[in-house]
Order: structure tokens, then C-alpha cells, then sequence
């Protein structure tokens, strides 16, 4: 059998397709998609697996839990991958050669490779302003690429009296601006700086507990959620004004993530190092944590997590030296993650994104309206 896929081939592990087992498939740009031949999940969706440390990206299919991998070229570091809304394209961050790659998510072919700074880290679309911002933690810059066009608009360097003593690292967007984290000397304290997305310029500023990760959905009554790992907060925070509304104690909180109606939050503490009381669950109307919260993960040091397109899944990769693992949870209807579950997808799992479906559309039944500028 051969699929589609220019410039690159699916092997390194087997690939299992409706049955059959294919190793080492190449690949040629003229038959349809691997994923195309997989029954397709009611969502269509897929979780898409940056692998840091063998130059992979797993797809695992969201309803199946099937996976199949991308190879990079040698020396590549994928870190973290993005797919903007309303677009069949998987953005995925370079490392190892200072370099956005995109790909047409439902072919997987290459349509495109940016030019970074050096050190890409973190990075986040901006669905209204048409760009990607990627973090470049070595250079201490960041890349604005444009959506349409694929290239580089501009790039941005952190404030001069931040920049000899912090590096930035995470990264979300508002309706005009971005906000990215900078992690300080021992990660004691950090900042979040915030810059319009038009003039590229500071706008505001507000500091922080050491080591922050960022969520906000980006949504007109969408608040910014910040876990500290050095401090074992996360804090709730007004985009508008960045002025902390609330905080929770979570200790070694790390990965963050929200379903997409803002109900539950979860929270990962990687330095569980067996894996018990690693995930928590918020209750966003309330800003508590949901009784029967913590639960265990199924293995040590959860890293970043993501839930899928239905919230009935939350998936965790496990970053910690010697791992090839991602887990998958259901979720009940408290929002509690259980039945955990093992997925090999590659030597170091790191960043991880849900790739969604073009055609799918929210359960009515399940989701209430929201107003979205992203």
C-alpha cells in the first residue's frame, strides 16, 4: 500500500490501519492520507504529540486511539504543535533547526517551513489577527508569522530591563495582543508581558510566581489561567487589566488546560513522581476544586495536557527522562479524569495540541453559546 505524504514518510514504528500492519510505508503525493483509510472517530479529531527526542509527531485518532507518526528530518526537536481554527493545517515548532513546519492536516503533506529564532519554545495562533507567535527562548525574541502568507511579519524582543535576567517561554493571545511568560534566575519570579499584535510594542506587565504556564481560551468572557510550578499556584487572571481576581494551591502545577466551555480546568502536577494526585480538576464557575479531586495518573510526571473536541477525553503526556508515553483519561460527568490508559508515542512527549476536524460541529445538547474573537 502507499499514502500520501510529500517530502516525508511514516515509519520508525508500525503503523496499523483498518487491520492491516504496514512497516516502513513511503509515501508519494499522489494517493489519499493514511488517516483516510482509519474509520473515522464521531468527532473526526486527532491529538497531535510533539515527540522532542526521536524527531516524530504522533497522530493519535481521538475516538480509535490509533496512532501513526510523522518523521522530521534528522537533528529536528518538534516541540509544540498548533492548529489554527477554521484551517486544515498542523503548525509544528523546530528546535533542533530553528523552523515552523506546516502541514495540510488532512493529507499531511508539507506545504511550508519558516525561518525562527533559535531556541523555539512555546507557540500560539491568533485567529482574528491572522498570526502565529512563536517563542524563541535562546534568542529571546519572538517570531510573528503570518497565517495566510506563511511568513515572517516581524520580530519582537523581550523589554531591555526583563531580557538580561529572564527568557520567555510561554505564550497565549487576547483579541489584539499576546502575552507571553518570562521565567526568571531559578524560576523564583517571573513576569507576564503583554504586546498588541498591531505595533508589536509592551502595552502591559504584571509580575508572577516562578515557572508559569498559560491557558485562556480567548473567548469575549474568557478569563487567563496561569499555574506556577515554583510556587504550586495557579491564578486567575483578568486579560483586560492583568490583575489577579484568585488562587488555588496545586502543588507542582505545570500542564493547564480548560474544555472549551470553560466548566472544568485541569491542572497536572509533574513533580508526582509515581503518579498519584498528579490531576486536578477546577471548577471554573466556583474557582474550587472539584470534590474527588486530585486523581492518580497512570504514570509519573504528567507534563501538558489536552482535552478533546467533546470533553469526554483528557490526554497527558509524560515528559520525564526514558518516557514514550502519552495517557489517556475519560472523563465523568464531575469532570474527573479516570479509567487511565498507555499510548507509546515517542521518545520524550512534549507538546501537545488537538487537531480538529473542518466539518465537525459542537453536540448542541452539550455546549453553550459562546462569544469568540480567536
Amino acid at each position: 500500500m502507499m499514502f500520501t505524504l510529500s517530502q516525508n514518510r511514516l515509519f520508525g514504528r508500525a503503523l496499523h490501519i483498518t487491520g492491516a500492519l504496514i512497516l516502513g510505508a513511503t509515501v508519494t503525493t499522489s494517493s489519499a492520507s493514511a488517516f483516510n483509510k482509519v474509520p473515522r472517530s464521531p468527532s473526526g479529531s486527532k491529538i497531535a504529540v510533539a515527540n522532542r527526542a526521536d524527531n516524530t509527531i504522533t497522530l493519535v485518532d481521538v475516538a480509535a486511539e490509533r496512532e501513526m507518526h510523522i518523521e522530521l528530518e534528522p537533528g529536528s526537536e518538534p516541540m509544540y504543535a498548533q492548529n489554527p481554527y477554521y484551517s486544515n493545517e498542523i503548525w509544528i515548532g523546530d528546535r533542533g533547526h530553528s523552523r515552523v513546519l506546516v502541514y495540510d492536516a488532512l493529507r499531511l503533506r508539507r506545504i511550508a517551513e519558516i525561518p525562527t529564532g533559535e531556541g523555539v519554545f512555546h507557540m500560539w495562533n491568533h485567529g482574528t489577527l491572522r498570526q502565529m507567535w512563536v517563542v524563541n527562548d535562546v534568542d529571546k525574541t519572538l517570531t510573528v508569522i503570518s497565517l495566510d502568507t506563511k511568513e515572517v511579519l516581524t520580530t519582537v524582543a523581550m523589554p531591555t530591563d526583563l531580557v538580561g535576567a529572564y527568557k520567555p517561554h510561554d505564550i497565549t493571545v487576547t483579541a489584539t495582543s499576546a502575552i507571553v511568560s518570562l521565567i526568571g534566575p531559578a524560576n523564583e519570579q517571573s513576569w507576564l508581558v503583554e504586546f498588541s499584535g498591531s505595533t508589536f510594542q509592551e502595552i502591559d506587565r504584571l509580575q508572577v510566581p516562578g515557572d508559569p504556564h498559560l491557558m485562556y481560551w480567548g473567548f469575549a468572557d474568557s478569563d487567563l489561567y496561569v499555574a506556577s510550578q515554583a510556587a504550586g499556584k495557579v491564578l486567575k487572571i483578568d486579560p483586560d487589566t492583568l490583575t489577579v481576581e484568585a488562587e488555588l494551591s496545586i502543588p507542582g502545577a505545570h500542564g493547564i488546560w480548560a474544555n472549551e466551555q470553560e466548566e472544568h480546568l485541569y491542572v497536572g502536577n509533574i513533580t508526582s513522581a509515581d503518579g498519584s494526585a498528579a490531576l486536578y480538576t477546577i471548577d471554573l464557575d466556583t474557582f474550587e476544586i472539584v470534590p474527588g479531586s486530585p486523581v492518580s495518573a497512570a504514570l509519573p510526571h504528567p507534563h501538558n495536557l489536552m482535552v478533546s473536541m467533546d470533553d469526554d477525553k483528557l490526554f497527558a503526556t509524560h515528559s520525564n527522562a526514558g518516557s514514550e508515553y502519552t495517557t489517556i483519561y475519560d472523563i465523568d460527568e464531575n469532570g474527573l479524569p479516570s479509567n487511565g490508559r498507555v499510548v507509546e508515542t515517542g521518545a520524550t512527549p512534549f507538546g501537545i495540541m488537538l487537531i480538529r476536524d473542518p466539518v465537525v460541529r459542537l453536540k448542541k445538547d452539550k455546549h453553550r453559546k459562546r462569544k469568540s474573537y480567536n
